[in-house]
């Protein structure tokens, strides 16, 4: 959708159409060397059964597979609808770089990708940012001391035995980085305003948001009124009496829920339900209380270099946002259903959104007692019309007193899926046909089955899937079954395994790779979404951490390779005290001291980033063997296997 005054070309919308998830193809500049290798030494690895020979036999067997690949790869590239590919990527990447005024974005609903002017966005933004009421500025950045002020709260719940040393371990935060604010654009809203999503990941009070999550989801079985999805919404409805006569349905909805969460009200019903809830939840609830109004105090993002505090509500984002909103939305509905002296026949709530059938003459009571309910929490609706109201992804179809039901897709759909063309493996395609097979025969009356395939092969023939294949699918006589894996069965058992997806070779490594006691998931990293805008934040280099690094010396053309998991800029300050206390501790230290040599701490470069331990320790062993002129001790490199030396010498770093 394109929302910028200038003409697009062609060629952009065209890519951008297929979607963000949408995988390309490589070529030999960006071939990913270093998440193949070590995704195959972390497999390998991983599986304490195999003895040494045995994994250095697999090493070989995959090397080989790849090396050959890679040979062949270099000389015959790819086929021509590749080729193609590849060409308008990089005219699509390069005409975006050019023009940087233009931001690519997701829409809010409709998996549509929205062209908009970067002014116009961030005037949006500002807009949303100036409602003092719900955001206020910060003078700095707060991370540190929010992390600290985490971290002795962890302590205190170790202190008083509500969690294990092992626990308190992984809910301590470090290295953590401000949460960042950016906006999904409401396509279906008139003027296109932006929905103010916080990502909350690595921010310093994530792991004890999640934890609170945790606690609070063990009372989710008291929520009668909640439902899980679709599915979960129309095994229900297929529990309902009889809708009486002058009853009709009606939706009510939450004008943003998540930023009107009222702290006050959270407390107060914790209080309230707490003999009940003490029976689900082994945390006292001062304990509870205190993690919550922490959690409140301390919700905060960055926004263009500047830092905001929320100060009303719960960010879209934040881990335990959901379940303080169903919190809230349940006992709304107990409140609601109290204060009524009519019967109704059915309520459901969805997060934000509620279905429930009222009499006509009583829909403006039921929403003024809904409004009533906390003065920060207001509330619309919508009426059937000729007998069906759609929620979620369904149409709710009342025919007298039954109730049923049929697909249903928001005018705003783009009714977008995976494009066969994209370079996903063919079983992800046909489980992507298997799956509609069986939302159309479970969530559809049979009365609209033939309908809704006509409608759904048509869909799927638009985004490139032959006809034959979803007809052969669609018009199979296999019933459909409801994946299932027991507690007690052998996949609890198995280890997952991430593998890069390269058409033409994953699958053959795959093959090798396969065996009785690992499941080994592909994962995509260059797709559609590579030319979507940076909307949040970069975070400084000095703020990184999890990375592999290069140091050079001044004096020589030695380079040092090391690899941190703390902050960028505390790992380089470490290597400066320890030249200036001619310490011995690393390579770079021993370096200076013997040779008097000084190294470019200022021009310090990240090569890679890697949050898992064992590949960044691999990939930093890359690196070194990689770099001709790597100061680094040999023991650096001592564990990397000589079977990877002819891959080494082809890898581009």
């Amino acid at each position: 959708m394109n929302l910028t005054t200038k003409q697009i070309p062609d060629f952009v919308t065209k890519l951008l159409s297929l979607g963000p998830k949408f995988s390309l193809p490589y070529d030999i500049k960006d071939f990913p060397w270093l998440d193949l290798l070590s995704d195959i030494e972390n497999f390998i690895m991983s599986h304490d059964s195999l003895n040494n020979d045995d994994k250095n036999g697999l090493r070989a067997t995959l090397c080989n597979i790849i090396y050959g690949f890679y040979k062949n790869f270099k000389t015959n590239s790819s086929d021509i609808f590749h080729r193609y590919l590849l060409y308008i990527f990089k005219k699509t990447r390069n005409y975006l770089k050019n023009n940087p005024d233009i931001y690519v974005v997701n829409a809010d609903k409709g998996n549509k990708t929205v062209l908009i002017d970067r002014v116009e966005y961030e005037q949006k933004m500002m807009d949303l940012l100036s409602d003092s009421v719900t955001y206020k500025p910060l003078k700095s950045d707060p991370t540190i001391k929010i992390q600290v002020e985490s971290n002795k709260l962890v302590k205190h719940l170790e202190t008083c035995l509500l969690i294990t040393d092992s626990e308190g371990k992984k809910l301590r935060k470090y290295n953590s980085i401000p949460p960042k604010i950016y906006g999904l654009v409401k396509v279906h809203k008139v003027g296109y305003p932006l929905r103010p999503v916080v990502s909350c990941c690595n921010a310093p009070t994530y792991n004890i948001s999640k934890f609170l999550c945790a606690m609070l989801g063990k009372i989710r079985p008291l929520f009668s009124y909640s439902i899980k999805n679709s599915v979960d919404l129309i095994s229900r409805i297929g529990t309902i009496p009889d809708i009486p006569e002058g009853y009709v349905l009606i939706s009510v909805d939450v004008k943003s829920l998540f930023t009107n969460i009222p702290q006050d009200l959270v407390i107060r019903l914790l209080h309230e339900n707490w003999p009940v809830f003490k029976n689900f939840i082994d945390i006292p609830l001062d304990i509870i209380v205190t993690i919550v109004n922490f959690v409140f105090k301390n919700s905060y993002f960055q926004y263009n270099r500047k830092f905001y505090a929320q100060v009303r509500g719960s960010a879209m984002g934040n881990p335990a946002s959901p379940i303080l909103a169903e919190l809230i939305m349940n006992n709304l509905i107990k409140f609601v259903l109290l204060s009524l002296d009519f019967f109704i026949p059915f309520i459901f709530v969805y997060v934000d959104d509620i279905i429930m059938a009222v009499p006509r003459d009583k829909i403006e009571i039921v929403l003024r007692i809904f409004n009533s309910f906390h003065c920060d929490l207001q509330f619309t609706h919508e009426i059937e019309e000729n007998g069906r109201i759609p929620f979620l992804d369904v149409w709710i179809i009342r025919e007298g007193g039954h109730l049923k039901t049929d697909l249903y897709s928001k005018p705003i759909a783009s009714h977008r899926t995976l494009h066969f063309s994209s370079l996903h493996t063919t079983s992800q395609k046909i489980a992507i046909i298997k799956s509609i097979r069986h939302k159309i025969l479970g969530m559809s009356h049979e009365s609209f089955h033939t309908k809704n395939f006509i409608e759904q092969a048509t869909l799927l023939i638009q985004n490139g899937y032959p006809r034959s294949l979803v007809s052969r699918i669609f018009h199979t006589s296999t019933p459909m079954v409801t994946p299932s894996c027991p507690p007690d069965s052998d996949g609890a058992d198995k280890k997952y395994n991430k593998l890069i997806y390269i058409p033409g070779l994953s699958q053959r490594l795959i093959k090798v790779m396969r065996n009785s006691s690992s499941i080994i998931v592909s994962y995509y990293n260059k797709t559609v979404r590579k030319l979507f805008s940076q909307l949040k934040d970069r975070d400084p280099d000095y703020r990184q951490s999890g990375l592999v690094y290069r140091v050079n010396c001044k004096d020589c053309t030695g380079t040092y390779i090391g690899q941190t998991r703390q902050y960028f800029g505390t790992r380089i300050k470490q290597h400066q005290s320890d030249c200036m206390k001619q310490s011995n501790t690393t390579a770079l230290a021993q370096h200076a001291m013997s040779e008097g040599h000084q190294f470019d701490f200022d021009d310090a470069k990240i090569l890679t980033r890697e949050n898992n331990w064992f590949k960044r320790n691999f990939k930093e062993m890359l690196f070194i063997k990689r770099h001709p002129n790597s100061i680094n001790a040999r023991s650096d490199i001592g564990s990397l296997n000589i079977v990877y030396s002819n891959l080494i010498k082809e890898i581009k770093l």
